[in-house]
C-alpha cells in the first residue's frame, strides 16, 4: 500500500474536527487526541499514532495553542516517521518544530533545552542520511546550548550529561568519516564527564552505566593492546551492577554485547576485535556513541 501523503495523514478537510464546537470542549478534544496518540505510539501502532497526531496539529492550529504545544506534536510526529524509516519526513517534522519553539523566549531555560534536543534530532537525521557536515552542524548547536545551561546550572548533572551526549555524537560523525583523530577527542571529552559524573553520584547506577559506555565506545578506537583491559572495564562495571540488582535494561544489553565480544576473541589478548568489527562481523553497523546513546537525555 503506497504511504499516504503528508497533507492527507495530517487529514486537512478529511475528518470530522468538530469546528462548531465551544474553543473548550476543542481544548478537551486536543487533549483527547494527545492522550491517545501517545498510547498508541506506545503500544506500536505507529500508523494510527500518525493519524491521530495529525487530527490533534489541525485542532492546535485552529485554537492558536501555545508555540510549545503544537511543537510537541511536531516533535511526535518526527519521532513515529524517524521509528518508521522515513528519516525525510521525520527531518521535516523536526525542522517545523524548530521553527515553531523559536518563536519562544530563547532565553528561557526549558526552551533552551527543549532547542537542543532538536537540534540533535535534526543532527541524527542527517547522520542517517550520509550528510555529515550538516549533522555536525546541528550537533555543535545542541553541544553549545548544552555547555551554556551548565554554565547556567552548574549543579545540574544531567545537563553535564547532555554536554557529553553532545560530544559523543560529533565523535560518530567523525568516526562515520574516518577521522580517528577528532572522534577520539571528543569521546574521550565525553568519558572524562562520565567519570566526573560516575565519581558525583556513585549510588545512581545509571551514571555507572553511563561510564560503562564511554569506555565501550572507545573501543572502537583503542589499538589492540589496550583494549583488553578497558573491556574488562566494562564488563566488571556491569556484572557488579548485575550482582547488586542494579542493572539497567540499557546495561544489560551492553554486558550483553561486552560478553559476547569477550568470547569471540582469538588467541592472546592483542587480537581481540574492536566493537565496530564485532557488530560488522555480526552484519549490524558499527557499535558507535550515537547507537548506544541516542534519547539518553535526562533532563527535562
Amino acid at each position: 500500500m503506497p504511504r499516504r501523503s503528508l497533507r492527507s495523514w495530517l487529514g486537512y478537510g478529511n475528518f470530522p474536527t468538530n469546528a462548531s464546537l465551544a474553543s473548550d470542549r476543542q481544548g478537551e478534544l486536543l487533549g483527547s487526541y494527545l492522550k491517545l496518540a501517545r498510547t498508541q505510539f506506545i503500544h506500536g501502532r505507529t500508523e494510527a499514532a500518525l493519524d491521530t497526531y495529525g487530527k490533534a496539529l489541525v485542532v492546535a492550529e485552529r485554537l492558536s495553542a501555545p508555540a510549545a504545544l503544537i511543537g510537541s506534536i511536531h516533535d511526535g510526529i518526527g519521532d513515529i516517521l524517524a521509528a518508521q524509516g522515513d528519516v525525510a519526513g521525520a527531518l521535516a517534522s523536526y525542522r517545523a518544530e524548530l521553527a515553531t519553539t523559536l518563536v519562544n523566549s530563547i532565553d528561557d531555560l526549558p526552551v533552551q533545552r527543549r532547542l537542543s534536543v532538536i537540534y540533535t534530532k535534526i543532527g541524527d537525521a542527517f547522520r542517517t542520511q550520509g550528510e555529515f557536515l550538516q549533522a555536525e552542524s546541528h550537533y555543535l548547536s545542541a553541544l553549545a546550548i548544552s555547555k551554556r545551561l551548565v554554565m547556567e546550572q552548574s549543579g545540574d548533572l544531567d545537563a553535564q550529561w547532555d554536554v557529553a551526549l553532545a560530544y559523543g555524537r560529533i565523535g560518530s560523525v567523525f568516526i562515520a568519516q574516518d577521522n580517528q583523530t577528532a572522534a577520539a577527542e571528543n569521546y574521550h571529552a565525553a568519558l572524562s564527564i562520565a567519570e566526573r559524573l560516575a565519581k558525583a553520584d556513585p549510588a545512581d547506577a545509571s551514571r555507572q552505566v553511563d561510564l560503562a559506555r564511554a569506555h565501550w565506545a572507545l573501543l572502537v578506537l583503542d589499538a589492540p593492546p589496550a583494549r583488553p583491559q578497558r573491556l574488562q572495564f566494562v564488563i566488571g562495571t556491569l556484572r557488579e551492577l548485575k550482582r547488586k540488582d542494579q542493572l539497567t535494561p540499557e546495561g544489560a544489553s551492553l554486558l550483553s554485547s561486552a560478553e559476547e565480544l569477550w568470547s569471540i576473541a582469538k588467541g592472546p589478548g592483542e587480537n581481540l576485535p574492536s566493537t565496530g568489527e564485532f557488530e560488522r562481523a555480526r552484519g549490524k553497523r558499527p557499535a558507535i556513541w550515537s547507537r548506544l546513546f541516542s534519547g539518553r537525555s535526562r533532563a527535562k
